[in-house]
């Protein structure tokens, strides 16, 4: 404590804004960089509803990337409905792994929490006696 000056006065009003402004500022800063690195991740909130017809049991490819009324950019998730008449085969991403079968009047949720889904991949089943096997797929996914 310095002793024989003058006690010190109330601080003026303009140096104090500028300091909180100051703060604020350098706060908002570090978090604009959390932000950035977070975008990704966080989903737009659009979302699509293409539809699709599979027919047969030779793989039909939705490429997420190039169809248009897909966004063209990588989902989070989406829902699969069959609207039928026969079962379907999904399967997410890579066609290497094992299809899941998805019936008739059945939906499924695929979430992945982050931009990650880019293509499905669909069949029917095998041709029985001259019917080839079909369904008709809604497909909602978010971006």
């Amino acid at each position: 404590m310095v002793t024989g000056g003058p006690p010190p006065g109330p601080v003026d009003p303009a140096v104090l804004q500028t300091y909180f402004l100051d703060s604020i500022n350098k706060r908002l800063e570090d978090m604009t960089g959390v932000l950035v690195s977070m975008m990704p991740k966080v989903p737009e909130g659009v979302i699509f509803n293409p539809e699709l017809t599979v027919s047969g049991d030779k793989i039909t490819e939705f490429n997420i990337l190039e169809e248009p009324e897909a966004g063209n950019k990588p989902w989070f998730s989406c829902s699969i409905f069959n609207d039928g008449p026969d079962d379907v085969f999904l399967m997410a991403n890579s066609y290497l792994g094992k299809f899941r079968r998805l019936g008739t009047h059945e939906g499924l949720d695929l979430d992945f929490k982050a931009p990650k889904l880019t293509k499905l991949y669909f069949k029917c089943g095998p041709v029985v006696g001259e019917l080839e096997q079909s369904a008709a797929l809604r497909i909602t996914g978010e971006r």
